[in-house]
């Protein structure tokens, strides 16, 4: 019987639960057929409303229109569609807040602009409510009785200026909330446009004008030069200089012999030849004593003639302005000049002139020349002087943990396995620049994998950072547990290069690495590790490792033996 009550009672519920579930979706289709219902309604109202307002709506429709028009003003032809909207909003958004506050500001948007239709039509002389209601129902034009209303608020307390800066920074408040949109974000977004625009035009413009100069310099590099002959070499252009040039445009030979075949008489004053260029005098040096041979008239066809010829032809085509024309004359020989000071000895006046006229053959004998002293200066072999250790700073005072220190560990280490049941035998201490390794070897029949599981214990009672356990060392019968130091050393370049294992290492490629475990310096061979990785966290020492091998090469090679390319 009890068996059957408690059946019972179970299908009681069920039941109960299924009346309730019924109910409730019955409630909810109920709730939507009538808000359908009224959806369909207040759109017949709004097309009612709206065919009224055009005086076709019948009796009815016409004193209706004139309500809305005493109400609204002009805001009442677009009523019905505001209002057909504003309930599709809201009953598609039921519930929620955000539609709630569109469909607010909604409404006081439209109470702000009949406010300003009806300022527009009535300006500071507000008729008010009563009276703008009886103008707007009859000649439907206006902000109604709600522009009326508020206008006749505002107007006498902020003045006409005053109302219409409300009214309008009120509509913009409502505004920013129905469409979510800021207006001065989107006046700093043209603002921003506007001035990316004129910044690329501008850009534009300067591509344009370097386009433009480039191709006029081009124009003007390939352009032809006309009536030049071609047997003509053209000179480059260079700047006139006012004085002390270096054309020859006059020369002032000392006066000829006058008489032949005949004995010139002792000259007792030191006479003088002088050279004028663009001017100025070029060259002062003492007069040659004349010979005692007779002197004999260049023929009118000898080499000197054709000489004199070809150097005519040469200014007439290099010079063809007449201020630039060289004239070759002769004027009175032995010029007065200043007599040479009597310090100055004999002997420099019979040095020979340098000949101012080079051949062509000449001047490609000195530049061969020089070309093969530089090419000879080149192939000099310099031998490489290795920079010396003393340039590198050397390592500094710090010792590390002391033997004490690590002693201490070493049996805090021993004692902690103890106390896990674990019992081993501390073989040797490695302690290199930051971490110290423990080689311990545990007793027979312990399993290192139990060691390794105490790894945290271990890093507990240690008060370390970090520890890592190796199980078991390559080539040793022992595990070691690596601790860090409680005092880090820095290994400096200066010891890794002076050590014997760098000095004596055999190859030239060679760099140092640093120092192992247990405080060894530790050197590798680029020969044997030709694609090389380096990797690491920010600060792990990438570009020191880096700056590492160039250091080791430079200390260890010779320019002539290594090469080093860097990209």
């Amino acid at each position: 019987m009890a068996t059957g009550k408690r059946k019972s009672s179970s299908g009681r519920k069920t039941s109960g639960r299924k009346t309730n579930s019924g109910r409730k979706k019955n409630d909810i289709q109920q709730e939507s057929f009538t808000e359908e219902v009224i959806l369909w309604v207040i759109l017949a109202i709004s097309i009612l409303l709206f065919i009224s307002n055009f005086g076709i709506g019948g009796a009815i429709g016409n004193a209706v229109s004139s309500f809305f028009f005493g109400v609204f003003g002009l805001i009442a032809y677009i009523f019905p569609v505001v209002l057909v909207i504003g309930t599709f909003f809201a009953a598609s958004n039921k519930g929620n807040r955000i539609a709630t506050v569109k469909i607010a500001a909604a409404v006081f948007f439209v109470l702000f602009l009949c406010m300003f239709i009806e300022i527009v039509r009535c300006g500071a002389e507000v008729a008010g409510a009563a009276g703008a209601y009886q103008y707007c129902s009859v000649h439907k034009i206006g902000g109604g009785f709600l522009g009326g209303l508020l206008a006749g608020i505002f107007c006498p307390n902020f003045g006409l200026l005053g109302s219409y800066v409300i009214d309008v920074v009120a509509m913009i408040i409502c505004l920013v909330l129905i469409t979510e949109r800021s207006a001065l974000k989107g006046v700093q977004k043209g603002s921003r446009k506007v001035y990316e625009t004129a910044k690329e035009s501008n850009e534009r413009h300067r591509e344009l004008a370097e386009q433009r100069r480039e191709e006029r310099e081009l124009r003007r590099m390939d352009r032809k030069v006309e009536g030049v002959a071609v047997d003509t070499r053209v000179l480059p252009d260079r700047k006139a200089e006012p004085m002390g040039s270096d054309e020859v445009s006059e020369i002032n030979i000392d006066k000829l012999l006058e008489q032949s075949n005949t004995n010139l008489p002792e000259i007792k004053e030191e006479k003088h030849v002088t050279l004028t260029a663009g001017g100025a005098e070029y060259q002062k040096l003492p007069a040659m004593e004349p010979e005692t041979e007779p002197y004999v008239a260049p023929s009118a066809f000898s080499e000197e003639a054709f000489e004199a010829k070809e150097l005519e032809e040469d200014a007439s085509i290099f010079h063809s302005e007449p201020a630039y024309q060289e004239s070759i004359h002769t004027e009175p020989a032995y010029e007065e000049h200043h007599p040479v000071e009597e310090s100055i000895p004999y002997d420099a006046a019979e040095k020979p002139k340098k000949n101012v006229k080079a051949t062509e053959e000449d001047i490609q004998n000195d530049v061969s020349s020089i070309e093969e002293e530089i090419h000879l200066e080149a192939q000099k072999e310099r031998k490489y002087v290795f920079p010396p250790v003393s340039l590198l700073k050397p390592p500094g005072n710090k010792q590390g943990d002391s033997k004490q220190h690590l002693q201490e560990t070493a049996q805090k280490l021993q004692q902690t396995l103890k106390n896990f049941g674990v019992n081993v035998t501390i073989t040797n201490i490695s302690c290199g620049p930051s971490v110290t390794r423990y080689e311990i070897q545990p007793e027979m029949g312990v399993k290192v994998s139990k060691i390794v599981n105490l790894a945290d214990d271990i890093k507990l009672n240690l008060a370390a950072a970090d520890i890592r356990i190796e199980a078991p060392i390559p080539g040793k019968a022992a595990v070691g547990i690596e601790v860090p130091n409680k005092e880090t050393l820095m290994v400096s370049f200066r010891e890794l290069v002076d050590s014997p294992e760098f000095k004596n290492h055999p190859s030239n490629i060679s760099f140092c690495v640093g120092k192992d475990i247990g405080g060894n310096v530790t050197v590798a061979d680029i020969a044997k590790m030709p694609h090389l990785l380096i990797a690491g966290a920010t600060g792990s020492g990438k570009s020191v490792c880096i700056n590492t091998i160039i250091m080791s090469i430079l200390y260890k090679a010779d320019p002539k033996d290594v090469k080093l390319i860097m990209v």
